[in-house]
């Protein structure tokens, strides 16, 4: 009885369905502006940083409820809607440095 419910193909049905709903701190960036007229170079510098994919909140137990499979006939990871394990979106820093002269 187990095997005919979760094993018949021609069946529907939501034995390895999960809720994929999330919360993700996608990107944030700082910068901060320094005024070098004081040390008598009167220009500007800007440093910053930029961060992507920083945190993701969800029950979700795969890597990344963002990550799915497109099948090899060209479809869609949101429309098949099967996570097929790939890579996650990876977290990435940069650093910027402006002089205005």
């Amino acid at each position: 009885l187990y095997y005919d419910k979760l094993y018949n193909v021609r069946n529907p049905s939501s034995h390895f369905v999960e809720d994929g709903s999330y919360l993700k701190l996608q990107e944030l960036s700082i910068h901060y502006n320094l005024d070098l007229s004081s040390f008598g170079l009167g220009n500007n510098l800007t440093v910053g940083v930029v961060g992507r994919n920083l945190l993701t909140w969800s029950n979700y137990s795969g890597f990344d409820p963002e990550v799915g499979h497109a099948s090899s006939e060209g479809g869609s990871a949101v429309v098949t809607r099967f996570d097929g394990y790939g890579y996650p979106n990876f977290r990435t820093f940069s650093f910027t440095l402006e002089l205005d002269i």
